[in-house]
């Protein structure tokens, strides 16, 4: 035993060695510069990682995205994201994940950065999201981690062939403390026993070694190897019982007490990559990750009574699965991740019934088409082969707009890619390998891709007369057809790219990948003009590389920026949202794509010609975010008055900008004692205080800074406003008054206004359903409604400084506002009142900004009802596109934190909201009035419309009554606490 010891630890030290080398591999320090990446509530490429909380009310996933993602079991929602620090291609990839026995703290680890040669196992704790340790010892990617039963060690698996003891302190730092070699290659999987006689290891080279511990020494015990490399490593919950999987898809079951294997054995058609013990430890079940033909199934096996044969086959995936893991008190319950879709699914592994579907972000681009004007995409797998990717093109794209044009309904209008011309002929036989096959009439010879056997080759397409582009797992290579030399190498894509095109007669490149987007470059000069991602609820983003972008209503929500603070720091992220003010430019991507440099765009529009913005996003590493640090009082602290002072300090970041605005909000409400900022004497360490009244018991504040160009992250603070017993609230009760304010303008003094029927009567339907429905909630219900020639200017504006002034921070209010919207040459919005004129909108409609005031001085809780997405107000109007940009913009900036509204509008800026004398006005209305008078209480049916059962209601009744032609949209003002987004709205 000393000599094979000795033999192993030798192999491990000269690997180790060799990946130290200079010349092995250049060092390259962890990126500062902002990193772009989607920032979807789910998985966008392949989850590697589940695993539920001890508890069972929690579902943490992990992939290759380098995210980690919190899901509500109970609820069926996402609840947030933690990320680790990421650099390009696969760094920060998380191939493993484990939890703490008491579910305070998570582990991760997986690909590392291999470029700094460093690869990290962070420790996150679950509450704040802080990275609380680093481990760092791994020479290669860490592909399995647990934590022993008594929460005092973390064991970890890596590729450097190697097993690590950590210990782990309460506060959730690491320190190695064993380094053990017991296998000749990757080490794939780790667990303990959970009577504390050590733990498992299973590696590539067959083996499956027990750990045993003696006076601080670690033995290994070699059981019986698998047939193939083991893959997954599973231990029961009661008793000293193991099951391993191995990748020719063998399942074995060990006895470790006596280190025997036990007879019953299994079999599957693939690798056992995702293995989980059922509660009781009577059970297992097994899924596998690899690509193939043939069906792809999750197996249910019995361990008392299976005689060889699987309890059940569920093909609720359809897709590999990668991962699973089994509630760990509930047999009805077990979680999968996998598939193409990267989904997420909490099952019932006894029936096979799927209870919740997670899927984050859109889907993997398996096509793209290129038109004159247009470009189009597709997210669907297997319509005919396009190189490896599908066919089908579902959705197109207006390259002279810059926006989503829709469904594509003429396939043939869009060219795909060349695999053939009168001179050349490309064909990919052996995608494992890389290779392409170049055919030149009787003769041919081959492109290997660069990076090797591993990179393989997904696309291509001929580009000019001796050029062609070929897409791999990692980037697109513009290729010499002569020589097959590399003449250009195109990165940008984070996973496989599966198809690519020609647009606009060959001036244009445009590519689709597994990471969800779509990215259009600059055929001759190789650079990427702009970037488009859309998800599975059709809002959508497009973006250039220094950050500019335009997107749909909630679409600047879907990208960020990860800002990495060390590899030990937790990262900072921000969506484009937060820097609405200065990167929400549609006429920079329109000039892009039309002039082909996003260089050329920026000195016409004269906006910057600094050098390094054409060629990434550097140029919002000078103006990131403040940042808010709260100093007092100290989370939980109880207090006994009406109010509390709030000490914070404000950070300017990188910007040189002054703070102009500072919000304190109160649950989801902005502090109406909190007064506007001065920015004249702002420091780079600037301290405040402000008062804030509180509510009887939990009271979330959340600060929010911004100057010109960012907002920064909120911060939030939970305090206890401790009050009598009489004081104490019971569900439901009366709390506060309920104001409605309705305004609907359907017929107008200008001729040149389209008339609309239904405003003037959807406001007083709805004021009528609100008023029955929801007066049990309220003390009193107060009321105001504004029909046709009732609301001119002057009336509209008296009826906001009405509502504004009579709720107080105890009441809830409701503001209804339906008709026409339109945008000045200027840019600016205005609600139509009945005595509007278009020639002069500005002295005689209600500027968007006023709206906008009242929905920012209401303390108490604020619901916005919006039906004003009417592109085409006015007759004979030439600038409808602009105004969709501005129409959506004005929908934001009623969610922002300087609106502060929860919003439900009828439809996006791009499309009509509908109305029929069937549904007595607007299909917007009519579902609204039915799912407030009971038919939206579902979740559960507790005789309590909550907000969040009114939206879904809503959303699905419109579509149902316009056939999907319209599309409601909700919008939730950044800063308001999860908890806070659902609230009752009627109790019929």
């Amino acid at each position: 035993m000393d000599v094979f010891k000795n033999t192993l630890t030798l192999a491990g030290s000269l690997l180790l060695s060799l990946l130290m080398l200079p010349g092995v591999m250049a060092r390259e320090p962890l990126p500062t510069e902002p990193i772009a990446t989607l920032a979807a509530h789910g998985h966008v490429t392949t989850a590697h990682g589940a695993v539920f909380s001890p508890d069972g009310r929690t579902l943490y996933t992990a992939g290759a995205d380098k995210v980690v993602h919190a899901w509500d079991v109970d609820r069926g929602e996402w609840r947030r994201s933690f990320r680790v620090p990421v650099g390009p291609g696969g760094d920060g990839a998380i191939y493993t994940i484990a939890i703490t026995p008491d579910g305070r703290h998570l582990a991760v680890g997986g690909f590392g950065h291999s470029r700094s040669l460093v690869y990290p196992i962070h420790v996150i704790d679950t509450q704040s999201g802080e990275i609380t340790g680093t481990g760092i010892g791994h020479g290669n990617s860490v592909h399995g981690l647990d934590f022993s039963p008594d929460g005092r060690f973390l064991a970890s698996a890596s590729a450097d062939l190697s097993v690590k003891i950590w210990a782990f302190m309460p506060d959730g730092r690491l320190t190695e403390v064993s380094n053990l070699n017991g296998h000749i290659d990757r080490v794939s999987d780790v667990r303990w026993l959970p009577d504390g006689e050590g733990f498992l290891s299973g590696g590539y080279d067959r083996r499956v070694v027990h750990w045993t511990e003696s006076g601080g020494d670690w033995t290994p015990n070699q059981l019986e190897p698998m047939e193939s490399q083991v893959a997954k490593i599973a231990v029961a919950n009661k008793g000293s019982l193991a099951v391993v999987g191995d990748r020719n898809g063998n399942i074995r079951l060990y006895s470790i007490s006596n280190g025997e294997t036990l007879e019953k054995r299994f079999s599957q058609p693939r690798a056992v990559d995702a293995l989980a013990f059922s509660p009781d430890s009577h059970d297992i079940l097994t899924g596998s990750g690899m690509t193939g033909t043939g069906t792809y199934d999750i197996r249910r096996w019995s361990l008392v009574y299976s005689m060889g044969e699987p309890s059940a086959k569920y093909t609720i995936n359809n897709a590999p699965v990668t991962e699973l893991a089994w509630h760990p008190t509930r047999e009805d319950l077990a979680a999968s991740v996998g598939g193409i879709r990267n989904s997420v699914l909490i099952f019932n592994p006894l029936t096979g019934e799927v209870i919740h579907r997670f899927e984050g972000g859109g889907g993997p681009v398996f096509a793209v088409g290129g038109a004159t004007s247009s470009i189009a995409w597709g997210s669907e797998w297997g319509r005919g082969r396009q190189g490896f990717g599908g066919e089908l093109l579902d959705t197109s794209f207006s390259r002279p707009f810059a926006e989503v044009e829709g469904a594509v309904t003429r396939q043939g209008r869009f060219e795909r890619a060349i695999h053939e011309n009168d001179r050349w002929r490309l064909t990919g036989p052996n995608r494992a390998r890389g290779i392409l096959e170049i055919h030149h009439g009787d003769t041919h010879h081959t492109f290997s891709t660069p990076r090797g056997v591993s990179d393989r080759v997904n696309s291509w397409t001929i580009l000019g007369e001796n050029t062609a582009a070929v897409g791999t797992d990692t980037s697109i290579y513009i290729i010499n057809l002569e020589d097959a030399s590399v003449l250009r190498t195109l990165d940008a894509h984070t996973s496989g790219i599966w198809s690519l095109a020609r647009a606009s007669g060959g001036r244009y490149l445009v590519s689709g990948g597994q990471d969800q987007t779509t990215r259009i470059w600059n055929q001759e000069t190789g650079e990427l003009l702009v970037s488009i991602h859309m998800d599975n609820t059709e809002e959508w983003v497009a973006w250039t590389t220094a950050g500019y972008y335009k997107a749909s209503i909630l679409g600047d929500r879907l990208i960020g920026w990860q800002v990495n603070r060390g590899i030990d720091g937790t990262p900072e992220f921000y969506t484009a949202d937060q820097f609405r003010a200065s990167l929400n430019r549609p006429d920079v991507l329109e000039r892009v794509l039309l002039l082909g440099s996003l260089k050329d765009a920026l000195e016409e529009l004269r906006i910057d010609t600094a050098p390094e913005v054409s060629a990434s996003t550097t140029r919002l590493q000078s103006f990131l975010p403040p940042s808010v640090t709260i100093l007092s009082p100290g989370p939980g602290t109880h207090v006994s008055g009406e109010t509390v002072t709030v000490r914070f300090r404000v950070d300017r970041g990188t910007s040189d900008q002054p703070i102009e605005r500072v919000n304190v909000m109160v649950n989801g409400r902005i502090s109406r004692l909190v007064g506007r900022v001065a920015t004249e004497t702002i420091s780079s360490d600037d301290i405040r205080s402000h008062e804030v009244s509180l509510s009887p018991g939990r009271n979330v504040i959340t600060i929010i800074a911004a100057n010109a160009t960012a907002e920064s992250n909120p911060v939030e603070l939970v305090l206890h406003r401790e009050t009598a017993a009489a004081e104490q609230e019971a569900t439901p009760q009366a709390t506060g008054n309920l104001y409605i304010l309705a305004i609907g303008v359907g017929r107008f003094e200008s001729p040149r206004i389209d008339p609309l029927p239904g405003p003037s009567t959807d406001g007083a339907r709805l004021v009528e359903s609100l008023s029955l429905n929801a007066r049990r909630l309220h003390q009193e219900v107060r009321t105001r409604i504004l029909r046709d020639e009732e609301a001119t200017r002057d009336e509209v504006l008296d009826a906001l400084t009405w509502l504004e002034r009579e709720c107080t921070q105890h009441d809830t209010a409701v503001l209804h506002i339906a008709g026409h919207g339109e945008t000045d040459e200027g840019g600016d919005y205005y609600f139509l009142t009945h005595d509007a004129d278009p020639d002069n909108l500005r002295r005689t409609a209600v500027p968007w900004t006023e709206v906008l005031r009242t929905t920012r001085m209401i303390p108490g809780r604020l619901l916005v009802l919006t039906d004003t997405c009417k592109a085409g107000a006015v007759t004979g109007s030439q600038i409808r596109r602009r105004a969709t940009s501005e129409i959506t913009n004005a929908l934001r900036d009623l969610a922002s934190t300087q609106g502060g509204a929860v919003v439900l509008a009828a439809s996006t800026g791009t499309t009509f909201a509908e109305e029929s004398s069937d549904w007595g006005g607007g299909a917007f209305t009519l579902a609204l009035i039915e799912g407030l008078s009971g038919k939206a209480d579902r979740l559960p049916a507790d005789g309590i419309v909550s907000f969040k059962e009114l939206d879904a209601y809503v959303t699905n009744r419109v579509k149902e009554l316009t056939e999907g032609r319209q599309k409601p949209v909700t919008l939730i003002p950044p800063g308001v606490p999860a908890e806070m987004q659902d609230f009752p709205v009627s109790a019929p």
